[in-house]
């Protein structure tokens, strides 16, 4: 029993020395603005009218390390904006301006180009 105690303590120590915390993210939602780091008019279908459409998360691990969130048109990337992980635990956001109709997905992606997390919106033509 010791000896799996001490396999699993040097295994934890390993990992946090790394500084390579696994990068979980919890929580992932499209809104009109963010204030006091919640999204605001949460939803899932805007104007495609030139207005900002923000996406937060929340971002569980990872300290030190940066994820990037890709924002598509279709199959198309349109930007890609790069989010430091600043403690263990943290919300952050990004928007973009939507100006044309249609399909809309965020990809969440670590340094190895690995998807954390997607999610989808539609813009409809005003």
């Amino acid at each position: 029993m010791k000896y799996v105690s001490a396999l699993v303590i040097l295994i934890a120590l390993a990992f946090v020395q790394s500084g390579h915390a696994q990068v979980k993210i919890d929580g992932m939602k499209f809104g009109t603005a963010v204030e006091k780091s919640e999204v605001v008019g949460e939803a899932t279908s805007f104007p495609a009218n030139g207005s900002n459409v923000y996406c937060w998360i929340k971002v569980v691990g990872g300290e030190g390390q940066t994820v990037t969130m890709k924002w598509y048109h279709g199959e198309t990337l349109k930007n890609e904006v790069p989010l430091e992980i600043k403690s263990w635990s943290m919300r952050t956001y990004a928007f973009y301006e939507v100006h044309r109709a249609g399909t809309w997905k965020v990809e969440i992606v670590d340094s190895t180009g690995k998807v954390l997390q997607s999610g989808e919106f539609t813009a409809t033509a005003q």
